[in-house]
């Protein structure tokens, strides 16, 4: 009776391990294995839809592309519960006027912001199919994100520091310490109404400081949890440095940008230590 019962939980305990190491392949191979939709439109967004895992992504190519060089991507990732389609009225015009591949996916599940379902192996699929289908250059991709998807972008950037050239991170409503390597320079924003998510920019943005990067930070009067111009603004000048070869230099804002470093650094660090990390779903 003894023997029976040990082979029988040896045996439902391999059925175990046998569920759970199918559910991670699956997981992260349901971009490979899902059903492709595409569409593009009369506005050349090109759709791409995976069934069943709902994962997508939109894809805008600039006025005047030619595979004759290589163009710039930038990717925006989308705040919690919204899409790849929320913010093309947003970046499709900029794509346009500053000459880059717009790539914006949409990622359903809970806990995209800390990269926990594998979508950096999905992102990182979608660009590739981008690169087998356009002239990008890889060397130039640029990640920027709001509130959720600022959660996902700078994560992203930490764990692949080697193939993102620059950073904007809007409103994120959680921030990991930076690593010392201090490779990719970055853009920090957030508006001055919008509760907790201050304190903890400038944290972040005073941590990336003492750590060697390159920040560009800005803050805005009278601004709550949206995505605003002037941040889009920022995003797009942090841009551009990156798009042109040369040094980045640091701590360039426009004429939003608050007097960071003359504030109370330590004050500040004692504020965000309450919401840091925050809970991630925002």
């Amino acid at each position: 009776m003894k023997s029976q019962m040990a082979k029988r939980v040896i045996r439902y305990s391999c059925y175990a391990v046998i569920l759970i190491v199918s559910g991670l392949i699956i997981r992260q191979n349901a971009w490979k294995i899902g059903v492709w939709r595409y569409q593009i439109d009369a506005d050349r967004i090109r759709h791409v839809t995976v069934s069943p895992s709902g994962w997508e992504y939109y894809l805008h190519v600039p006025r005047g592309y030619t595979d004759q060089r290589r163009w710039p991507l930038l990717i925006y990732v989308h705040g919690t519960g919204g899409s790849g389609r929320d913010a093309l009225h947003i970046w499709r015009p900029r794509a346009d006027q500053e000459g880059f591949l717009y790539l914006a996916p949409t990622f359903p599940l809970k806990g995209y912001q800390r990269l926990q379902n594998g979508e950096d192996t999905i992102l990182w699929a979608m660009i590739a199919e981008v690169q087998s289908l356009y002239a990008i250059d890889l060397g130039r991709v640029f990640v920027c994100g709001f509130s959720g998807g600022a959660q996902f972008a700078h994560r992203f950037a930490f764990k692949y520091p080697g193939h993102v050239c620059g950073v904007s991170v809007m409103s994120a409503g959680s921030y990991d310490s930076p690593p010392r390597s201090g490779q990719v320079p970055f853009a920090v924003s957030v508006g001055q109404a919008d509760d907790e998510r201050t304190a903890l920019a400038l944290w972040f943005a005073s941590e990336l400081r003492r750590r060697g990067y390159s920040v560009w930070y800005e803050t805005y009067p009278d601004v709550g949890h949206w995505m605003c111009d002037p941040a889009v603004d920022l995003t797009i000048r942090l841009f551009r440095a990156m798009a042109e070869p040369g040094e980045v230099s640091m701590d360039v804002g426009g004429e939003h940008a608050d007097s960071l470093w003359q504030g109370d650094l330590a004050w500040a660090g004692a504020q965000a230590a309450s919401g840091q990390p925050g809970d991630g779903r925002h």
